[in-house]
């Protein structure tokens, strides 16, 4: 079964790389993407990475280091290497499939269950937006699954004990997964307490738990410490700052609320939201089943529930605590829908439990191959109804991305104009032929400072910056971000026209000196 959902997973994903590289940048690519894969290029040319003028640890690894290759392969093309990152992810994007089913099989061993997962994956613009965005998001999702998997599989097989080797294979898999998303700590920290549970629950003493928490520790730290040595030898810091960024771009959006607020509520609101609509085909038949168990109650549901709840209880455990750690610290709204990504694993667990205890309540085959049946065209209809769905179909816009303003600036400016944008991803990438300094403090640890000091325009000047681009937006926070700013400071020369960027108009300010 696996194997025939592998083959309509490619097809759907292959027909998707195969539209121009301008629609699928205008559908899927923000302008995150273009940073990463700009650092690629820069690593695989010597320069280590290097944005503008400063070195950045603000990007995700993993993903960065295995595109870089594509740069040396392709020497100077900057479209081949953006395929060659879709092939590599949709090779992640098939493998995390298969660890999905291998999953649900392990935990349910039925078939149905296992093959609606597969439905799910396959047709979810979701999970093809998601895993073709151009980032590191379905390579994180491949080490969270395997992960659980290979915790799953021994704690089945072996009732909470634990070998020396598989505490090193666990821990191996969950540094593979903070290499590929810093706060895939949040995963190593949920793994090293239920080793730890697992190990008390067998009665071990004090000698076993601290032994077997150092080993997977140490395993983990195989994997991540040369990424925070290489982190910490070209900018002088362990951790990446971007999420710092990040934060600081919401707090300033959001003029610095407090901790207890209506703005807080609000973040906190929208994170649900994205988690609803985006899972909603999987929450409709979890929604379903439920409703059939609880019309089908006996004495033994309860049990049933319980004895199959220790599998949903740590993917659990690790989804709130990312979402928390997003909706109360990190923020960064407009990535929510990428960084709640987990949560597709969290309700696939779910519907597999609960639709294994449906079936298994239905002996009459006819019955079952009915619920079936139902269950898939309603996967099957929400999923390829959805808005984005139509995107992909039928939608042939291919001047709305990020692409666009990167190869519009390299085209209207003179070599070596000095250009400031918030979002400079794209800028950087097609636009080498210019200086292009970030200043929303993502990866330019400089400008992130002059923010927080309030000293952001003070900063476009020492730079020497001759133009800055962006959204209003961005432009209201330099504003805010640069006390005693004078309106004076910037000349709006003109709002570019014929395109926008996720609706979006983009405008060219000039810097005044005088």
């Amino acid at each position: 079964m696996i194997i025939i959902f592998l083959v309509l997973n490619v097809i759907a994903k292959i027909f998707f790389i195969s539209r121009p590289i301008e629609f699928i940048d205008s559908v899927a690519f923000p302008d995150d993407t273009y940073i990463s894969l700009f650092l690629a290029e820069q690593i695989a040319e010597g320069n280590g990475p290097l944005y503008g003028d400063n070195f950045t640890n603000g990007f995700q690894p993993l993903y960065v280091f295995l595109s870089a290759p594509f740069y040396l392969l392709f020497d100077s093309d900057k479209i081949a290497p953006l395929y060659a990152a879709l092939i590599l992810l949709l090779i992640f994007d098939c493998l995390s499939l298969v660890m999905l089913m291998k999953t649900t099989d392990l935990i349910v061993h039925n078939k149905y269950a296992n093959m609606l997962t597969g439905i799910f994956w396959v047709s979810s613009p979701y999970v093809l937006l998601t895993s073709m965005n151009g980032l590191e998001t379905i390579i994180s999702f491949f080490f969270i699954v395997s992960s659980f998997y290979y915790f799953f599989k021994y704690r089945k097989t072996i009732e909470g004990g634990h070998s020396v080797r598989q505490l090193m294979v666990l821990g191996v898999l969950c540094g593979f997964a903070i290499f590929s998303r810093i706060d895939n700590g949040i995963l190593a920290a949920v793994m090293l307490v239920l080793i730890i549970y697992d190990k008390h629950k067998n009665r071990e003493g004090a000698k076993g738990l601290i032994y077997s928490a150092l080993v997977f520790t140490l395993s983990v730290f195989v994997i991540v410490l040369p990424w925070f040595i290489y982190s910490y030898l070209y900018t002088g810091d362990f951790f990446q700052t971007s999420g710092e960024g990040v934060r600081f771009q919401n707090l300033s959006l959001k003029n610095h609320f407090s901790f207890i607020s209506s703005q807080q509520l609000e973040i906190v609101l929208y994170g649900i939201r994205i988690i609803l609509i985006k899972n909603v085909s999987l929450i409709v038949i979890c929604s379903f089943c439920l409703i059939i168990i609880l019309l089908r109650f006996r004495k033994t549901t309860v049990q049933e529930l319980k004895n199959r709840f220790h599998y949903i209880l740590p993917v659990l455990a690790f989804c709130l605590l990312l979402f928390c750690s997003y909706v109360f610290y990190i923020y960064g709204m407009w990535f929510f829908k990428r960084y709640f990504f987990p949560f597709v694993f969290l309700f696939v667990i779910i519907l597999s439990v609960l639709i294994d205890m449906v079936l298994t309540s239905t002996p009459e085959r006819k019955s079952s191959s009915g619920l079936l049946i139902f269950f898939s065209a309603a996967i099957l209809s929400i999923n390829l109804t959805r808005t984005d769905a139509k995107e992909i179909f039928f939608n042939n816009n291919s001047n709305s991305g990020y692409m666009t303003i990167g190869k519009w600036v390299s085209e209207n400016f003179d070599d070596g104009t000095v250009i400031g944008s918030m979002q400079s991803g794209a800028m950087s990438y097609f636009a080498d032929n210019m200086e292009v300094i970030n200043l929303d403090g993502v990866v330019n640890e400089d400008a992130l400072a002059a923010a927080k000091n309030k000293r952001l325009m003070d900063y476009v000047r020492k730079m020497k910056i001759e133009y800055i681009i962006g959204w209003d937006a961005n432009i209201d926070f330099l504003i805010r971000e640069s006390e005693g700013f004078d309106k004076t400071d910037l000349t709006k020369e003109f709002t570019i026209a014929g395109f926008k960027t996720w609706e979006r108009e983009w405008s060219v300010y000039k810097v005044n000196y005088q």
